[in-house]
C-alpha cells in the first residue's frame, strides 16, 4: 500500500443510499490534514481518527473512506467531513471526488512518485469550503456571493472571491442556495478554451443564465413570449452562424460609420442636458449612463421616441428582475415575467409590422425583412429575439459601461485628468472601461460531452458559468489587473465575450463610449461623489443602479 499524506477525517459509519454508486477504495487515514492518496481497488483500511478540531461537537469513529469509480494508486482525492446530520450530501461529495483528476506535482524534483498540497474538503451547513495548509481559508460564503442577486446588490461583484478562486480553485464546483450546482470558471486561459468550442459547450442544450430553483417554473412557461423567442446567444453552430449574419455586417466598423452622426449628436445632447444643472449634484444614471445608449438603439431600431421612457422600464425589469426596485412587481412570477414578455412582443412587433409594409434605411427594416443564407424569410420568433437581443443586450451593457467609468473616475480622479490631459487615450480608455466593469458578468454553457480542462473533469451534462469579470482581473493576463488604467496596453480583456459569440454591437458600444467620453474631457474640469452609490440586486448584467455626482465645469 502506498503511504499518503496523514488526515484527520470526520465521517459516519453508517451507509447511505448512494453508497450504490461508489466503490470502496483504500486511503491512508491518521490524523494530519486531508490529502489523501487512494489505495488499491477493492481494499479498505479502518482506522480511528482523533476529534476534528473544526468539528469539535461532532463525535469520530471508525472511518470508511468511500470513493467515486476511475480513481487509481496514487490518485489525489478530496475527503469530505460528514457528519450523522450531513448525510444528504454524500451525492455532492461522490459527484465532487469523481470529477477529480491527476495534480501537478507541487515541485519536479520531488522524489516522491506524485506529491500532492494538502486539501481538505467539508461540507459544513451544506457549504463547501477548501483549506490548505498553503492557502488562506476560503471567503465565507464564497458560492452564494458568486451568483446570487441580492448579494450583488448588497456587495456588488465579489472581487475578493474571484481572486481567491483564481489562485487557488479556478474550476470551483459550485453549489449556491436554490441554484443548480455549476462549475464557476475565473481564468481567462480556462474561458477563452471554453468559448473556443462551441462543439464541446453549448449554449443551446441549457439556459445561458443561472436562473434559481425556484424560478424554473417561469422558464418552463411555455406560453411566455420569452420562452418562444429564439436569440442568438443561445444558439450554436450552424444555426448561430446563420443568423448571426444577418446582421453582422451592420455592426462592422465601417457599417457604424454611418451611426456616427447619430451616436456624436446623442452624447452631445446628454452632456448639454448634464450642463443644464450646472454644480449641483445629479443621478448620472438616470440622466446621462441610461439615455445615452438608449436614444442610440431606439434611433436604429425605429422605436417612437415616446415610446423611450415605457422601453427603458421594461429592459430594466427584465434584467433587474429580483431588484425591489426596478423590477416587475407582482408576487405571481410566472405571470409577471409572462406579461413583461408580452410587452416586448407588442411592441417590437408593431415595429417589424411598419417596417415590412414601409421600409426604410435602418437596421429595424433589415431585420424585419432579412433573408436566410437558403433564402427563406426570417422567422417571427428569430427577428422578435434579435429586437430583444440588440435592445436589451445593447442597451444595459454600455449603460452599465458609461456609469462604471464615471464610477472609476470618481475612485481615481488622476485618470480622467490624464484623459483630459491626453484625449488620444480615449480609445484605450474605452478597452480598459469594458475590462474593469465586465457588464455582462457571466455566460453559462452546458458540456455535450465529457472534457478535460486542465485538472478537472467536466461530466457531460454540466453546467459551466464564465465569469468575465473574474477574467479580466487575472494576474497571469494583466499586469497591476486592480489598477485602473486608461492607457493600458496590451488589454486582452473578454467584456465582450471572446469567439464564436462575440459580442456582436461590441463596436457600436465602443463608439457609443467613445463619443461620451470626448464630450466628457472637453466640456468637464472634474467631477466629484455627491451621494451614496447603489447597484442593481444583479448577477447576470450587473452595474449601478444610482450614481449623484457634482460636475466642475471647464471654463
Amino acid at each position: 500500500m502506498i503511504a499518503g499524506p496523514e488526515v484527520d477525517i470526520t465521517t459516519s459509519n453508517r451507509p447511505t443510499e448512494h453508497e450504490q454508486r461508489v466503490r470502496t477504495v483504500v486511503a491512508v487515514v491518521t490524523n494530519d490534514h486531508a490529502g489523501v492518496v487512494a489505495g488499491e481497488q477493492g481494499e479498505v483500511e479502518r482506522v480511528d481518527a482523533e476529534r476534528d478540531p473544526l468539528f469539535p461537537d461532532v463525535d469520530v469513529g471508525p472511518v470508511s473512506v468511500l470513493l467515486a469509480a476511475n480513481l487509481d494508486v496514487g490518485d489525489l482525492v478530496v475527503v469530505t467531513s460528514v457528519g450523522e446530520d450531513r448525510l444528504d450530501a454524500g451525492l455532492s461529495w461522490c459527484r465532487h471526488v469523481r470529477r477529480l483528476s491527476r495534480p501537478r506535482p507541487i515541485a519536479s524534483n520531488d522524489a516522491t512518485p506524485r506529491s500532492f498540497r494538502s486539501t481538505r474538503t467539508l461540507f459544513a451547513q451544506g457549504r463547501r469550503r477548501t483549506y490548505d495548509r498553503r492557502m488562506t481559508m476560503a471567503p465565507d460564503n464564497l458560492d452564494n456571493r458568486l451568483v446570487l442577486n441580492h448579494e450583488y446588490g448588497e456587495r456588488s461583484f465579489p472581487h475578493e472571491e474571484w481572486r481567491w478562486l483564481r489562485a487557488n480553485e479556478p474550476v470551483h464546483m459550485t453549489d449556491a442556495e436554490n441554484v443548480q450546482p455549476f462549475w464557476a470558471i475565473t481564468k481567462h486561459r480556462h474561458i477563452t478554451e471554453i468559448s473556443s468550442q462551441p462543439d464541446v459547450f453549448s449554449s443551446a442544450a441549457g439556459n445561458i443564465i443561472l436562473f434559481r430553483k425556484d424560478q424554473m417554473d417561469v422558464v418552463a412557461d411555455e406560453s411566455n413570449p420569452f420562452n418562444q423567442m429564439r436569440v442568438i446567444i443561445s444558439m450554436d453552430p450552424p444555426d448561430h452562424r446563420t443568423f448571426r449574419k444577418v446582421a453582422s455586417g451592420f455592426f462592422t466598423p465601417r457599417g457604424i460609420t454611418r451611426l456616427d452622426e447619430i451616436v456624436t449628436d446623442t452624447a452631445t445632447s446628454m452632456m448639454d442636458r448634464l450642463a443644464e444643472h450646472g454644480d449641483e449634484p445629479v443621478d448620472f444614471v438616470e440622466l446621462v449612463a441610461q439615455r445615452h445608449p438608449l436614444r442610440v438603439l431606439c434611433t436604429i431600431l425605429g422605436v417612437p421616441e415616446a415610446d423611450e421612457d415605457r422601453l427603458l422600464e421594461l429592459t430594466s425589469q427584465l434584467f433587474a428582475f429580483d431588484d425591489p426596485d426596478v423590477g416587475r412587481p407582482g408576487e405571481d412570477r410566472v405571470a409577471a415575467s409572462a406579461e413583461l414578455g408580452m410587452e416586448f412582443f407588442t411592441m417590437f412587433n408593431t415595429i417589424i409590422e411598419d417596417r415590412r409594409a414601409n421600409p426604410c434605411d435602418d437596421l429595424a427594416s433589415l431585420l424585419a425583412n432579412a433573408t436566410l443564407e437558403n433564402g427563406e424569410p426570417m422567422g417571427l420568433v428569430e427577428t422578435l429575439g434579435y429586437y430583444l437581443i440588440v435592445f436589451n443586450a445593447g442597451h444595459d451593457t454600455t449603460r452599465h459601461s458609461l456609469s462604471g467609468a464615471m464610477a472609476a473616475f470618481l475612485d481615481h480622479p488622476e485618470e480622467f485628468a490624464r484623459l483630459k490631459a491626453d484625449p488620444s487615450l480615449i480609445k484605450t480608455a474605452v478597452e480598459e472601461i469594458v475590462r474593469w466593469t465586465a457588464p455582462v458578468n457571466y455566460m453559462k454553457r452546458t458540456a455535450l460531452r465529457d472534457y478535460q480542462l486542465d485538472d478537472t473533469l467536466i461530466r457531460e451534462g454540466e453546467a459551466v458559468a464564465m465569469f468575465y469579470g473574474a477574467a479580466n482581473r487575472d494576474e497571469e493576463v494583466f499586469d497591476d489587473p486592480d489598477r485602473f488604467d486608461v492607457g493600458r496596453t496590451p488589454n486582452r480583456h473578454l467584456g465582450f465575450g471572446w469567439a464564436e459569440h462575440y459580442c456582436l454591437g461590441a463596436h457600436l458600444a465602443k463608439a457609443s463610449i467613445a463619443a461620451l467620453l470626448e464630450q466628457m474631457v472637453e466640456r468637464i474640469d472634474s467631477i466629484e461623489p455627491a451621494g451614496d452609490r447603489s447597484v442593481v440586486s444583479a448577477s447576470f448584467v450587473h452595474g449601478y443602479k444610482h450614481l449623484p455626482v457634482r460636475v466642475n465645469w471647464s471654463s
